[in-house]
This record gives C-alpha cells, structure tokens and sequence, in this order.
C-alpha cells in the first residue's frame, strides 16, 4: 500500500519502547468472532450450506429443480454460494456468551425430498447422472432425504487445502439454540471421497449457553452409519494431520439426532425460523502457525558475505528527525517510511482507521520516519490498529480485511516518470538480512516488484511477494535471514496463481525490478503494539557495487548549498550531459522547484533553484538527466535546511 500516516506524534525524542506480549498473545482458538468477519483466527473463512447447493435464489426453491428448500436466513446468497456477512451473520447484544458477538445460524428448514443414488462400490463406477426414481436395476434405487443446514469454516485460507493439526487432543466450544435440538460437529478429512461422510459427534444442544467437548479421537467422534455399509466402501481412518475444514450441521429426522417430519411435508417443528449460535472455540494441545510461517529464517548472526545498505543517520541540530536511507548503486538514495491502513477504501468508501502513535515526525517539517538510537540506530514506531474493511471482491463479494501498520523502504526513485528499480539479480543479491522486535505474534516480511507500483500490471496490485515470521520478541533483536526463494504469493486471493521465487524462471523475470521491502503487521481492531527495524543488508552481495557509504552522493561530484532562500547546486558529471532538469523535493515527494539543466561548462554544471517560503527541514536535490549517448544519468542527495 502507499505511505498512510493517519495521526502521528511529531518530536524527536522518541524512547525505545520494550515490546512485551500481551494483546497479541497466540492460543489454538480458532475463532471468538469478536473480529467482527467472515475470516477466523487461522485465516480460513466462515460459510453456510444447506441442503439444495443447485439454486441460484430463495426463489428458486421452490421451483421443478429444488431438491431440499430449506433456508438460512443468516447468510448473504450469492448464486449457488451461501456467504457468511457479518452484518447479518453475527448475534450482538445480551444473548451472547462472552464478548460482543457469536456466530448465527438461522435458518427454517423444508420439505424432505426424494432422489436416486448408485450403489456401486467405488466412486469411479457411479454413474454421474442419478437414476429416475424407481429403478428395476439393482444397483441403483431412491432414498427420502432429511433436511439440513450448517455452518462451516476452513482452516486455511485456501478453500480446499488441509492443515495439520497434530496435537490437539479435543476441540471445545459454547452453544445454545432457540430450542432444545442435536447438532452433528465434523471434521473434514480431504482423503475421504463422499460428502458427509466425515468423523464427528452428535451433539444435543439446549437454550441456554453451556460449552460442549468432542474429543478427536475414533472412540468419541464416528462416521455415520451409512459409511460402514458392505457397498459404501467410504470408511476410512481418521487423520488428524489432514483436516481442511470443520462445521456444524442440523438435520432433521433420526439420522441427525433431531426429529422426524412425514415425506413432502414441512417440519412442523421447523414452522417458524429456528437459532444456533456457537462462540469460543478452541482446539487443545495444539500450537497454530500461520501458514508461510518461516521459523527457519531466524538465525543467530549476520551471514557472511552480506552487505549494509541502510545507512541510518542519528539525529542532529541539522537533522532533527535523523536520515533513514538507503544507498544503492549509481548514487541513488531511497528512504524509509510508515504506512498504515488508511488509504485503503471499504465497499461504502470509508478508510481504514488504524493509527501511527509515535515515531513519525508530522507538522511543517513534513511526514517522515525518525531515526532513533538505543544500542544502534534503528526506525521503529508505536501504532493501535483500526476496524476490519469489508471491501467487495468482483469474484467472491464482500470480502474482510485485517487492519494493517508498517514500516518500509522504496528500493527505486518513485518521482521519476520512468523509474529505474532496483536489480537484484544484477547485483549479485539473494535476499535480506534485518533485525526486528515486535510483541505482535505475526511480522510479514513482503516485497514489491515493478508489477505491484507500476504497468505492466501482470498481477492484481496486492499480489505481493511474502513470507511470515515469528513475532512476539520480547526486548530481545530477532534476527532474520530471509532468501528471496522462500517468497510466495498469496494465493487465496482470486486470479492470484501459486508463484514462488524458489522457481528459477520466476525469479528471473521478477528480481531484475525490485520496487520496495516492506515489514507489515495485522491484527484486530483496537490492538496496540509496536514495530522497530534495523540493521538492513543485502544477502550475498560481496563484490557487487553495493557498498556502505557515508556520503557517497557528494563524492561522486553531486554538492549542494542553501544560503538566503537559493539552493546552488554543482554537479561534476562522469561524462557530457545532454538534456535533464535539477530538481528540490520534500520528504513527501512534492518539487518544490525545479529547472532545466542549461549551464554547462564541460561536464560541470551549476543551477540556482528558489526556495521559497519553505520551511526548516529536510530536503532533497535530484538530478534526472541523459548525457551525449542517451544514457540515463540519476543522482539525488539530501540537503538540510535551516533559516
């Protein structure tokens, strides 16, 4: 995302701030719904099911193609898909359980309908058509079919991809209904081929909130009866090492431990609309890791062979605020920053509320990161994060948004109409070596290419490159060794493919134009916490023109002076410079003005660039030019300012 700060904290001294967990702390709990989304907190999603997945509307149900029409008024239709919508979806007030919100499952249930089925033994010998009920062929005939609803979510943010959860013993949670029914909990195997014929418990439930244990084991949970007939061929052992989803189903009838309603005919106990909420549940004996969750990254020293490119500046009476920057070849300098959540829009055009509490400097000296000193200099800020976005997603509607803060460097000149980005391949560069404390449970490490901030847009503009790594520091500096290779993209995100730069063909298209690192945190609303990053290298860059400098820019011939309200610049180029403009920026970006190069003596060139009213601060000098040859020439340096 862009540079978002919403609320900073201007001055410059800013005091380390011990990061201790606490707010952010993990548990197995999969979800307390007190996020207020359709995501829970192993970043699987929430859905409803009911017993006729062919309909596109509640309409529909009752025309010729209705199988079951029975109706869950607390999810959001789309097509055949029926969406979990926080607006409708959650139970607030005085009937939950602990908290501010449950999930709601409500819901009026249909007639029983009648269809044929295939009895052969193996999946691959059913017909894939059912047959007309009755049949005279023996392998087929007709079933009535009980009505049935449920509510369900994966585990993982892709749809239909497992998870191990080895170690849990037992999965808890608290339930109540609007009347005494049963419940059937589940969870879902990927190795077991038939629908609904998954390990799992039925459960009584009453009218008032009591907590209810299935311990994940053959003795206390079952497949249903029908899986252990001679034809079915559908046992199979149960793994908790292969659990994509887990759900919650009502069913009608015997079978599904509630009542029995005569063929055709609406349940008479299911006249009126019927109520499950669920909340607080929780996996034990299981530790959760997110998934791209990169343990092996954490290493106990700098590795050899890597090379320093931040070049953080302490702050001074010239530069209140410090100089947080990068060197990169060719006299370059690129700057870190802060960003949070508030240039990102929801469905009804409301930003983000998160908020950057102390480590910007904010005011007439512009927005900018500040350099702080403990045992090395370091950026680090202190943030409370905002509401969830509900933002609408053309292919799967509204989708949620965890609230987000960070800290990130550019890795190329963003004022250029035509920027130049960096080449890691070039350069002989592998990845990134940096120190981080956090007391949030997640630090996402993501990278920019050219694709994400500029065109050709050959991936949607949030398919960033990222891995996660394990926060919750304490006072103590992470180290994190981080090659590119272990890069993915998010693949849940729809028309997003399953790219890794572990793929050499990959890397090689997508390395050459590296736009930005940034360092992200998610959580939910109202968390605080705090975030700092130092000593920043390049992997395996020796011998690449990458290299620590103090001023590099001036050596190179770059030299610039204010005096009563004129920046003099002079510029001692490699070679004869054609064409080009000068250029005085401020921190945000914005040229405060600018000229065309014109006075040139051999390869000597000076320019006077007007102040104005600006005020006290820190500026940047810029060149943008091409010499005799065409070839593009950049250098950039900062200048401070003080009247």
């Amino acid at each position: 995302m862009g540079r978002f700060i919403k609320r900073l904290v201007a001055g410059t001294a800013v005091a380390t701030v011990v990061l201790a967990g606490g707010a952010f702390a993990q548990s197995s709990t999969l979800d307390n719904f007190e996020r207020g989304t359709d995501q829970n907190m192993f970043g699987g999603y929430w859905y409803f099911y009911d017993d006729n997945a062919e309909v596109t509307t509640v309409a529909d149900l009752a025309g010729p193609n209705a199988e079951g029409n029975s109706v869950v008024h607390s999810a959001r239709r789309e097509g055949t898909r029926l969406l979990f919508d926080p607006a409708v979806s959650l139970e607030t007030g005085a009937n939950v359980q602990l908290g501010q919100n449950a999930a709601k499952l409500e819901f009026k249930f249909g007639r029983t309908f009648r269809t044929g089925y295939d009895n052969r033994s193996t999946e691959s010998a059913r017909n894939p058509v059912l047959p007309t009920c009755p049949s005279s062929n023996s392998s087929f005939g007709c079933y009535d079919f009980e009505q049935f609803v449920g509510i369900g979510t994966t585990l993982s943010p892709h749809e239909n991809r497992a998870i191990s959860l080895a170690g849990a013993t037992r999965v808890t949670f608290w339930a109540r209904a609007n009347r005494a029914m049963s419940i059937r909990f589940y969870l879902e195997q990927t190795n077991i081929p038939k629908e609904g014929a998954f390990w799992g418990k039925i459960i009584p439930i009453t009218t008032g909130w009591d907590e209810y244990t299935v311990e994940l084991n053959e003795t206390d949970m079952s497949q249903p009866p029908w899986t252990s007939a001679a034809e079915q061929n559908w046992v199979t052992p149960f793994d908790i090492n292969n659990i994509a989803r887990v759900a919650w189903q009502v069913q009608s009838g015997a079978g599904g431990g509630g009542w029995v309603s005569p063929m055709g005919a609406v349940d008479s106990l299911g006249a009126g609309n019927l109520t499950v909420l669920l909340d607080d549940i929780e996996f034990h004996g299981f530790r959760f890791v997110p998934e791209n969750m990169c343990e092996s990254c954490i290493v106990s020293a700098l590795p050899a062979g890597s090379e320093q490119f931040s070049n953080f500046q302490a702050p001074s009476e010239h530069s209140p605020y410090g100089d947080a920057r990068n060197e990169l070849p060719g006299g370059l300098w690129t700057y870190w920053y802060a960003y949070d959540d508030n240039g990102a829009l929801d469905n009804q055009g409301n930003p983000g509320t998160s908020e950057i509490l102390t480590g910007v400097a904010v005011g007439e000296f512009g927005e900018q990161i500040i350099v702080q000193e403990g045992d090395d200099l370091f950026v680090g800020i202190t943030f409370e994060l905002g509401r969830q976005l509900s933002i609408d997603d053309p292919n799967v509607g509204v989708v949620s948004m965890d609230p987000f803060v960070g800290i990130g460097t550019n890795l190329y000149d963003d004022l250029m109409n035509d920027p130049e980005f960096f080449d890691a391949t070039a350069e002989g560069v592998h990845g990134l070596y940096f120190e981080y404390l956090t007391n949030a449970p997640v630090l996402t490490f993501e990278l920019h290419d050219r694709y994400d901030v500029g065109s050709p847009a050959q991936r949607p503009e949030t398919a960033v490159w990222y891995i996660n790594l394990p926060g919750e520091t304490g006072a103590e500096w992470r180290r994190a060794r981080v090659p590119f290779s272990v890069l993915t993209t998010r693949t849940e995100w729809d028309g997003v493919r399953e790219w890794t730069l572990a793929n050499p063909a990959i890397a090689a298209k997508q390395l050459n134009a590296l736009a930005k690192f940034q360092f992200k945190i998610q959580g939910d609303q109202g968390q605080m916490g705090g975030l700092q990053i130092r000593n920043a290298y390049f992997l395996d860059a020796a011998g690449s023109p990458v290299r620590h400098r103090d001023s590099g820019a001036r050596a190179a011939g770059l030299r610039a002076n204010y005096n009563r309200g004129v920046v003099a610049v002079n510029w001692n180029a490699a070679s004869t410079v054609a064409s080009g403009r000068i250029s005085l920026v401020n921190t945000r970006g914005r040229v405060i003005s600018s000229a065309p190069i014109a006075n040139v003596s051999g390869n000597r060139i000076t320019a006077n660039l007007g102040s104005g009213n600006i005020p006290t601060g820190m500026y940047f000098v810029r060149i943008d030019a091409r010499d005799m040859n065409g070839k593009r020439v950049t250098q950039q340096i900062p200048l401070s300012i003080v009247k």
